[in-house]
């Protein structure tokens, strides 16, 4: 065959075989990297959006930044730590800080029966409706915490408690006098 002549299929199928399949290792290796480009930006795709969920996640259960000043509540297994026993009547800024390793939620009854008397279900738990609950936040992750303003308007005794199952029993709450 000379050199301004197009060659023809079998020809063409001879020069690959005659030069070892180099056109087709030439195309396998372009595919293949083509195949693993592809594969590479699937899992950088997964990944962006798994770490965004996780970023979304971690955003809202972040601690919130605690007011100038404000007292902290601290939440550990299984103690609550209030700082003060005795407040003056008014608005308090508190900071609640989860220390602990499990989840915990903080409640304010504003009640004179010490927490012996308390109304208790079968489990152990406190009976949240026949007391005077003045604050209710949401449950706080290990780590974070929130800050809540509680109304410690009234003078009188005001108790502090987690009563996730079992907090309660374990002996979670605080008693503060405010006056």
């Amino acid at each position: 065959m000379t050199a301004t002549q197009t060659p023809t299929r079998p020809e063409v199928d001879r020069q690959r075989t005659d030069s070892g399949g180099a056109g087709v290792g030439i195309w396998v290796i372009t595919t293949f990297v083509a195949l693993l480009a592809l594969v590479v930006s699937i899992v950088a795709l997964v990944v962006s959006v798994s770490h965004e969920s996780k970023t979304v996640h971690t955003a809202a259960s972040a601690p919130s930044k605690p007011a100038a000043g404000s007292p902290t509540v601290q939440l550990s297994e299984y103690k609550v730590a209030v700082g003060a026993s005795t407040y003056k009547p008014g608005k308090v800024d508190f900071t609640i800080a989860n220390g602990g390793t499990v989840e915990h939620e903080l409640l304010v009854f504003r009640t004179d029966q010490p927490p012996s008397a308390f109304p208790i279900d079968a489990e152990g738990d406190i009976n949240e409706e026949a007391l005077n609950k003045i604050s209710d936040g949401d449950n706080i992750a290990p780590g974070a915490s929130q800050t809540r303003t509680i109304d410690l308007s009234q003078p009188g005794t005001y108790t502090f408690v987690c009563n996730l199952p079992g907090h309660f029993k374990a002996g979670m709450y605080q008693t503060i006098t405010v006056g």
